[in-house]
């Protein structure tokens, strides 16, 4: 993937963090609301890097 790609899917990340930050989290404490946000990037940032390379690759320095 080249960098057009990649800033895409960085817009698309930050779309859906800020749907998130503003659906939802009504009433809900302001620490387990970013908590929350935080994980879901997590696993998105996790699903994209497996999904991209041989999870092997990560080890190598």
């Amino acid at each position: 993937m080249n960098w057009l790609a990649w800033s895409l899917l960085a817009a698309v990340f930050a779309g859906i963090t800020a749907i998130l930050a503003k659906v939802g989290v009504k009433g809900v404490d302001a620490n387990l609301a970013t908590a929350v946000r935080t994980t879901v990037i997590l696993v998105f940032a996790w699903g994209v890097s497996l999904a991209t390379g041989p999870v092997g690759a990560m080890y190598d320095f």
